[in-house]
């Protein structure tokens, strides 16, 4: 996913900050795709904890979640430390606290979303068109 590479480059260019915001798309669009390719509604937060929860109940995550408290906090480089700032030092540690739940995420949901499309679309074909898709 673009936002995990992206978090490379920012992380190369000495910009944490950033480097953490992206880290936390990569996990946000990891959960919502998988998701999504249930055929749910993801919530519409950036709250990775709600993200997490919602794709847990759907079976969907195989990952170890990790602690409440990192959630909520590489959460916050998407808003208030965004805007804000943080110390480098402090970025970069959060940065690598989370960095590999960040790439299991991206790994699953890219193994995972095309199955779960596959299975969606086969059982569509299955059951037949949606009525409203037929128009009628």
């Amino acid at each position: 996913m673009r936002s995990l590479k992206r978090a490379y480059w920012s992380l190369d260019d000495e910009d944490a900050v950033a480097a953490c915001q992206d880290l936390h798309g990569a996990a946000e669009f990891a959960l919502k795709a998988v998701i999504i390719a249930r055929n749910e509604e993801y919530p519409k937060t950036h709250e990775l904890g709600r993200l997490w929860n919602e794709a847990e109940k759907l079976g969907e995550i195989v990952e170890e979640r990790p602690i409440d408290s990192l959630l909520a906090e590489i959460s916050k480089y998407s808003g208030e430390k965004r805007y804000n700032g943080a110390p480098y030092s402090d970025a970069v540690e959060m940065f690598n606290d989370f960095r590999k739940t960040a790439e299991g995420l991206v790994a699953d949901a890219q193994a995972r979303v095309p199955v779960l499309l596959a299975e969606h679309e086969r059982a569509r074909v299955t059951i037949g068109p949606d009525p409203d898709e037929t128009g009628r």
